[in-house]
Parts: C-alpha cells; sequence; structure tokens
C-alpha cells in the first residue's frame, strides 16, 4: 500500500512526453543539408511548453502530497540515500528551478548539506547543462552550440 496516489494525468501524461520525443528524434534524422528546420523547431517548441507545464504541475502536487505524508526526517534521509546511489535525475529540475534556487531553498529546507551539491547534484547540473540544455538553445535559437 502506498501513502498517496498521484492524480492520473500526471501518470499517463508522461507517453505523450516520449511520443513527442520520438518525433523530435525522427526529424532530426530525416533532416538533410539545406532542409528547413522550422518543423523541428515546432516539435520542439511543443514539447518543451507541455513538459514544463507537467512540471510545473507535478513539483507543486509532489512536494505538496510529499510534505504532507512524510517528516523531515524521512525525507532527509531519502535524500542522502538518492545522493550515495549518484541518482542522476536532479540534473533538469536543477537547471529549471535555478541553481540559486535549489541550493538556497531545496537543499535548506529538505537539509541536505552542501557536501552533496559538491558530490552529486552539481555534476549533474553541468552534465545536464552541457548534454541538454545546450541543445534545447540550440534548437530555439537555431545557432549551433559552440564546440
Amino acid at each position: 500500500s502506498t501513502r498517496f496516489h498521484y492524480p492520473s494525468f500526471l501518470l499517463e501524461g508522461q507517453k505523450e512526453f516520449f511520443h513527442l520525443l520520438e518525433d523530435v528524434s525522427n526529424l532530426l534524422q530525416s533532416l538533410k543539408p539545406g532542409d528547413s528546420a522550422y518543423v523541428l523547431m515546432t516539435k520542439w517548441s511543443e514539447y518543451d511548453h507541455k513538459i514544463r507545464c507537467f512540471y510545473e504541475v507535478f513539483n507543486r502536487t509532489h512536494f505538496t502530497l510529499v510534505h504532507v505524508y512524510f517528516s523531515r526526517k524521512e525525507l532527509s534521509d531519502f535524500h542522502v540515500k538518492l545522493a550515495e546511489k549518484g541518482v542522476s535525475g536532479l540534473g533538469p529540475t536543477i537547471y529549471h528551478i535555478g541553481k540559486d534556487n535549489f541550493r538556497n531553498m531545496v537543499m535548506k529546507r529538505e537539509k541536505v548539506g552542501d557536501v552533496h551539491w559538491h558530490l552529486q547534484f552539481g555534476t549533474q547540473h553541468i552534465d545536464y547543462c552541457k548534454n541538454v540544455a545546450i541543445h534545447m538553445t540550440a534548437l530555439k535559437s537555431g545557432v549551433a552550440p559552440k564546440s
């Protein structure tokens, strides 16, 4: 038994994102020199808008439910275990809420020490910036990322 259940749109909505990313991937693979990138940029913008809306609702819902059902001690223990295991899923979250907000608000609220930023979270943020965000920015601006 679980302590709470997420609204179905938060669970089912993720399927749509995978389809959109598959469309983006197919468009990227089909591009040839001289082709217009308009359709690709439009599809990427659709994905970007939907994923941002999803994460905004998810974060509000998730954090509210988590803080209602779990004690601070349980949450702190959980975050420490994630950091020790090297879970890398926080890079996008850190990027979208901002490094300073993550460090000054989330880490302090969850009582996660700065050592975890230097050992784990900072690396996840840098990895996301170098391997994902740079390409998103390039697609939006139409300017290739610098090597």
